[in-house]
């Protein structure tokens, strides 16, 4: 099975559906996945009917938006491993954060004082794993202030108040002054 970047399944290029993820990484991992490999999805980690997968393939083929039949396959596969009440949740969430572009409710938080440098909170509260990552965020303007409803572009910025930020396209952290 190919993992969600559609080479072989490796924990090595870190493109692995686990079941021990959370339902929100897992459901958000299997939107991931290229549009080609849905029906094999379906085929081999669900139990949906093959008539269902036909149809599916039929809906795909006809010009069906991938995205929401993806909806269909990652709500399964949250279902089979974490159940329905988590399906649900997951799918909730997916269409909260990446379609409507509003706050989760829930995100790791993390304390800081004021003055520190965001950089290095980061780093050794591991939400990033090295200070280059962070530069490379900042300078791809993949860090957003979301209560400022605003891009960090300085490097070298201070905590100075609570933050409520998202990293990249997935990561969110609340940052709390103390």
């Amino acid at each position: 099975l190919e993992g969600t970047d559609g080479r072989k399944m490796s924990s090595s290029w870190g493109n692995v559906i686990s079941v021990i993820d959370t339902p929100d990484v897992m459901y958000s991992k299997v939107m991931e996945v290229k549009d080609d490999f849905i029906v094999k999805y379906f085929t081999l980690c669900t139990d949906i009917s093959i008539s269902e997968i036909e149809n599916f393939k039929k809906e795909l083929e006809n010009g069906a938006n991938p995205r929401d039949i993806k909806m269909h396959l990652a709500h399964e596969i949250v279902k089979i491993y974490l159940g329905e009440k988590k399906a649900l949740g997951a799918e909730e969430n997916f269409v909260k954060i990446f379609q409507k572009k509003e706050i989760p409710d829930k995100m790791e938080e993390i304390k800081a004082s004021a003055g520190e440098l965001l950089s290095e909170v980061l780093v050794k509260n591991k939400i990033l794993v090295s200070k280059g990552e962070w530069r490379r965020l900042v300078e791809g303007n993949g860090v957003h202030d979301l209560e400022k409803n605003s891009t960090i572009t300085d490097q070298n910025i201070k905590i100075s108040e609570n933050l409520i930020l998202k990293l990249g396209k997935k990561k969110f952290v609340k940052i709390l002054v103390k």
